[in-house]
């Protein structure tokens, strides 16, 4: 009787198992090595980690001049504003600073030198003069219902726009600059010995623990950085060019070789989130101790195209929180002097527009050619208006003050 095969469960021969075995051992070394490869070169070398950083920031950089605002026609709306918080030396001035505020509505285009602004001036809560500025052509006018119902001629431009236009100078050519000088900076800095720690800093009032790289230079090691970094940019010639069409004048063999730099320090610390595989930028902090002279310099990022800028120098704190791109542009700059914080706030939103809203100004007078009755005219719109009177007198006031000091003091 003929016998009959009878399928039989799989056994896996030996030769298969181990060729099995050996391709898991051989995928698991691979992972493993990949990941300490990784780790090694990337993660956890903090030379390659601060080159990143420095390509990072250039990226930004030159990101915000790609959206520029400076080479479209747009509408705008700013704000002007000032406070001076001067405790129980607060006075009079004071008062009067704090109490002034600039409006600004209307459009501009920088690219063919066109404008058309209203300014709208306030003293406490009350007008002080409303104006508009037009310029087109190179012909500068100004026209308020609260001076005079013609335009103001104030003269022509052309002798200083002329000069700007024979430069052809582009807002690319900013691109330019920066990049330049970036590179030039990631060239000298020698980033082989860059030590990496934890840390926790504060930034805007709030802890953060994060990445810190640091690259420290102590005297002829500065004096190189300087000297490598100037090579760099005297061997550039995109940089060179662009700074010529900026400034006709300009002569790179001017930064000469600063063999006679007072002896010193110098410290950059790259500050990050400790995000395992995407560390983000959160901060920049220099600090420069030269000749006993020290002075640091510190850049937060606090969002979205928000920064804040803080320097010391000399004791005295200057710090600037800036948000900038193609909707926005505000900047609050305060600095203290002695027991006083004196802060300066410019806000301005933008839209870009096809093309800038142009007047009509042939009722126009030259300001030069104006006749007396016509100067007298107004004097008189001006004497009605209360609340400038009210802050012009307050001026005189002050003067009159100031000048009595000044007379007792010398005497």
């Amino acid at each position: 009787m003929e016998r009959t095969e009878v399928d039989e469960p799989f056994i896996e021969r030996k030769k298969h198992r181990g060729l099995k075995l050996f391709l898991v051992i051989l995928l698991i070394a691979a992972l493993s090595f990949g990941g300490y490869y990784y780790y090694t070169n990337y993660y956890n070398n903090p030379s390659k980690k601060v080159n990143e950083i420095i390509t990072d920031v250039q990226e930004k950089l030159l990101g915000k001049y790609n959206k520029s605002i400076l080479d479209k026609a747009m509408k705008i709306n700013g704000l002007f504003s000032f406070n001076i918080d001067a405790g129980k030396n607060a006075n009079e001035i004071t008062d009067l600073i704090n109490k002034l505020s600039i409006q600004i509505n209307g459009e501009i285009d920088t690219k063919n030198m066109i404008s058309n602004l209203d300014f709208n001036t306030k003293y406490d809560t009350g007008k002080l003069i409303d104006f508009k500025f037009y310029l087109e052509n190179g012909d500068a006018y100004l026209f308020s219902k609260d001076l005079y119902d013609k335009y103001l001629y104030l003269g022509n431009t052309n002798e200083l726009t002329s000069e700007i236009k024979k430069s052809n100078f582009e807002f690319s050519d900013i691109e330019t600059i920066i990049k330049s000088i970036t590179n030039a900076f990631g060239k000298a800095l020698k980033t082989d010995n860059v030590i990496k720690s934890q840390e926790t800093i504060t930034i805007d009032n709030v802890n953060k623990d994060v990445n810190k790289y640091s690259i420290s230079l102590k005297d002829n090691e500065l004096k190189n950085f300087i000297n490598d970094m100037i090579t760099n940019l005297k061997n550039d010639s995109d940089f060179i060019n662009a700074m010529k069409k900026m400034d006709n004048d300009f002569d790179i063999n001017d930064f000469k070789s600063l063999e006679d730099i007072p002896s010193g320090s110098y410290e950059i610390d790259f500050f990050t989130t400790k995000d395992l595989l995407n560390e983000e930028l959160i901060s920049v902090r220099q600090s420069f101790d030269i000749d006993n002279e020290k002075a640091t310099i510190n850049i937060d990022v606090l969002g979205n195209d928000s920064y804040k800028i803080t320097s010391i120098v000399d004791g005295e704190t200057i710090e600037t929180k800036l948000t900038v791109n193609e909707k926005i542009f505000n900047v609050e700059a305060s600095a203290k002097v002695d027991d006083m914080k004196i802060t300066f706030k410019i806000n301005f939103n933008f839209d870009e527009i096809s093309s800038i809203t142009k007047e009509n100004t042939t009722n126009k007078i030259s300001i030069n050619d104006m006749t007396e009755e016509e100067l007298q005219k107004i004097s008189e719109n001006l004497s009605k208006n209360e609340n400038l009177i009210k802050f012009v007198e307050k001026i005189e006031s002050l003067g009159n003050t100031l000048n009595k000091a000044v007379y007792g003091q010398n005497t």
